[in-house]
């Protein structure tokens, strides 16, 4: 019995640490003005060049995940 009650108390506060640790979500919109840190990179010439990519418009309502 006590080998069960130790598992569970040990399970509890592990995973109350975990919850604890979660971080908080950010929401960051980039935009052709404003990459917010993103970039288009060139693999070939090993350099960033923004011209490579473009902007699309995305579903109204964005998925989860």
């Amino acid at each position: 019995m006590k080998r069960s009650t130790t598992f569970a108390l040990t399970a509890l506060i592990l995973g109350a640490a975990v919850l604890a640790a979660a971080p908080t979500p950010v929401v960051k919109v980039a935009y052709p003005g404003n990459l917010q840190g993103w970039f288009f990179y060139n693999d070939v010439t090993d350099a960033v060049d923004n011209s490579l990519g473009s902007f699309v418009f995305g579903p109204g309502t964005p998925p989860l995940g």
